[in-house]
Parts: structure tokens; C-alpha cells; sequence
């Protein structure tokens, strides 16, 4: 019997090798290795800290693994997989709506405050007109008022028609201060509900380009962790893998049923017979 060549052997030896390792990898769901990810590209004109982006990534993590018992990220400084943060025109128009909503509540305020000023003189020009009415009626049914009394009479009319001037030019800045923040508001609205552009998974690393506040910026790397564990949109608006942020509860994100269902479907391990099929 004719034995293998040694080259042939080791071609063999090869070969086996690189399908043992293929298979094994493509049997090998997210559920069943961890993710090391590291920070990467840190902008610092976020005004967020290494430390707060490493916690914020920590609790985008545990969205997953606290429900599920999944070890499925960990921090590793040396990791090859990077989470940058890359400011660009996106963040700074998130900075000018957190200016415009600072401006929002600001002008608010200040408009409450206008408005109870005019409402105060308003109901006060309403009482001191309803006695003047009342004091002129009284001495037209008894031959008119008294020298001095008709003079001070005429000296409290004089008065509330500058106290009326004073309610019509309050009243026209209330209907200016009111149309500039109702435009503000519908300003902000319009920038409620955006798309999930804010970060993307590339297959290598993930990109966070704008965010607005800590609970966003949990909220946008879960979706992208989510990314990472081969998991797609869904169509649940209130699931973490939605494709719209509007919904989902920022404050204590965690998993939807459609959450934990896409991620059982991606920890299933494909048979051998689903992958060829799958190729043909």
C-alpha cells in the first residue's frame, strides 16, 4: 500500500484543521462565547469621562445578562473589538436641542411668571372699574357727584385707562413670548422618536456618534450589543432591538419578549443539515 506523501499529510492535516475550526465557530452562538470589547476612539468634546462610558457600557451589558444568566461581554483593555465614541455633526445637534429644551423650560417659566403678573393686574383693573361703574351709577341716580368727589372719580378713570394701556402691551408681549416658545417646542417635537442612527455595529466595532443624556447612551449601546450578538430589528416599539428610539423605558432598560425571543432564536445552534441547505 502506497502511504500519503508528506506533503499530502500535512496538506490533510490542514485541511481537517481548518474545517474542525470552521465548524466549531459556526456552532459557536453568542450564548456560548463572550464578547471582549474595549473603548477605542474617545472623544472628549462629549464631556464624558472614560470612567462613566466604561459604566455606562457595563449596565448596556447587563440589559442582556442579568434576564438570560449569559456571560456574554466583558471589558478587556487589549481587546480587538472597539466601542468608539466620534463626535460629529450628529452630537452637536443633539447640544443645540438640549440648549433648545434648557430654553424651552426657561421660557416657560418666565412666561408663567408674565402670565400671573397680567392675570394680578387684570383682576385688578376688573374690581377697580366694577366700583367706579358702580360709584358713577349711584350719583347719576342722585344729581351727580360732588365737586371732589367727581374729580377723584375722574382721577381713578384716568388711572385704570393707563392701567388698561399697561394689560394691552402686557398682553401683546404674552402672545409674542407664546409663539416663540410654541415654535421652539414643535422645533424640539420634530426630534422625538428618532431612527437608531445615532450609533451602527460594524461587524468589527461599534460607533457611537451622539447622545443625550447617561440613560440614552445605556440605551443606544444595548441596541448595538444587541447588533453584536447577531440580533436584528424587531417589531416591537417598546424592545431594546427596535429600530426607532421612542418608546423603550430609558430610565431601567431591559429585554421585551421580542428581545428574549430574537436572542433565543440567535443562541440556537444550526444543524450541519440547516447550514448546507442554507448554501444551497
Amino acid at each position: 500500500m502506497r502511504l500519503p506523501s508528506a506533503t499530502t499529510f500535512i496538506w490533510l492535516t490542514c485541511f481537517a484543521a481548518l474545517v474542525g475550526w470552521f465548524f466549531y465557530n459556526r456552532y459557536q452562538t453568542p450564548c456560548h462565547r463572550t464578547l471582549e470589547y474595549a473603548i477605542g476612539q474617545f472623544d472628549t468634546r462629549f464631556g464624558e469621562s472614560e470612567a462613566d462610558f466604561r459604566q455606562a457600557l457595563e449596565s448596556a451589558a447587563a440589559v442582556w445578562e442579568e434576564p438570560t444568566g449569559f456571560d456574554l461581554f466583558t471589558y478587556n483593555s487589549q481587546a480587538d473589538f472597539k466601542v468608539n465614541l466620534i463626535f460629529d455633526e450628529r452630537q452637536q445637534t443633539v447640544n443645540e436641542q438640549n440648549q433648545l429644551e434648557d430654553e424651552i423650560v426657561s421660557g416657560s417659566e418666565s412666561f408663567e411668571t408674565q402670565k400671573a403678573q397680567y392675570d394680578s393686574k387684570r383682576a385688578e383693573y376688573e374690581r377697580r372699574s366694577a366700583k367706579l361703574s358702580e360709584q358713577i351709577a349711584f350719583y347719576n341716580a342722585n344729581g351727580g357727584a360732588p365737586p371732589e368727589k367727581h374729580a377723584e372719580l375722574e382721577s381713578e378713570r384716568h388711572s385704570l385707562n393707563k392701567l388698561a394701556d399697561s394689560l394691552n402691551t402686557l398682553a401683546d408681549q404674552l402672545q409674542v413670548h407664546a409663539g416663540a416658545l410654541n415654535s421652539k417646542i414643535e422645533s424640539f417635537n420634530t426630534h422625538v422618536g428618532h431612527v437608531f442612527d445615532q450609533a451602527n455595529y460594524t461587524g468589527d466595532e461599534i460607533n457611537l456618534y451622539e447622545f443625550e443624556n447617561q440613560q440614552d447612551l445605556v440605551l443606544a449601546l444595548a441596541h448595538e450589543f444587541g447588533h453584536a450578538l447577531t440580533i436584528e430589528h424587531v417589531s416591537d416599539p417598546k424592545a431594546i432591538m427596535y429600530y426607532l428610539l421612542q418608546e423603550q423605558n430609558a430610565e431601567q432598560p431591559r429585554l421585551a419578549e421580542a428581545d428574549v425571543n430574537a436572542l433565543q432564536q440567535a443562541c440556537t445552534p444550526r444543524s450541519a443539515t440547516d447550514w448546507f441547505r442554507g448554501r444551497s
